[in-house]
């Protein structure tokens, strides 16, 4: 029988995220690959996406992270989400978007703090917002003391058992269940990594 991992890995994607979603995912092969049977990698596709299936899912087996998808028809990001991380099996989850940069030792520092922690939440140190919609497209720097981003959290899966993201909207609702979850006495750690690029 397979051990228990530490941490699962979730991704949510879909089919028009295929070209940023390669070069993301090729960024957490390299960082998971090192943790061996610790780690699992769990994708959230619809149910048509068929992108992942030959290019994607070849470069996952030949990685030897252990790794498993889960398809769905899903109203919204939210169930997308607690269908996904329903299907993982580490005792911690960390969110990972198909559409961010994360520093090469993201993965290192969630295990360094998972091992030290008493807290049910892991946060980031600093995270850049790229705003490349607006007019002069400016970065914004966030380095409060606790960044725990929709895209970003690590948490106990017990946590979520106890309470998955609500479906409020269309689209994901993890920031609530974050702010929810403190206000209900969840403890939160960080720093995790240097730097995560959105």
């Amino acid at each position: 029988m397979t051990p228990t991992p530490t941490l699962s890995i979730v991704m949510i994607t879909m089919a028009s995220r295929a070209r940023l979603r390669a070069i993301v995912l090729d960024q957490l092969l390299a960082q998971a690959r090192p943790f061996g049977n610790d780690v699992e990698f769990v994708l959230g596709l619809d149910a048509d996406d068929t992108t992942i299936t030959y290019d994607d899912a070849a470069k996952i087996q030949t990685s030897g992270v252990t790794y498993r998808a889960v398809r769905g028809t899903w109203p919204t990001v939210a169930q997308k989400q607690n269908a996904t991380i329903g299907a993982t099996r580490g005792r911690w989850v960390t969110l990972w978007d198909d559409d961010d940069w994360s520093a090469p030792d993201r993965l290192a520092k969630t295990f360094e703090a998972i091992a030290t922690t008493g807290g049910d939440l892991i946060g980031v140190e600093r995270i850049h917002y790229h705003e490349l919609t607006s007019p002069d497209r400016r970065t914004v720097e966030f380095t409060t003391p606790a960044v725990i981003v929709d895209g970003l959290a690590t948490f106990r899966r017990k946590l979520w058992e106890a309470a998955p993201f609500e479906v409020k909207s269309r689209y994901g609702d993890v920031g609530d269940w974050i702010v929810q979850r403190t206000r209900a006495g969840a403890t939160v750690r960080t720093p995790v990594s240097d730097d995560v690029a959105m």
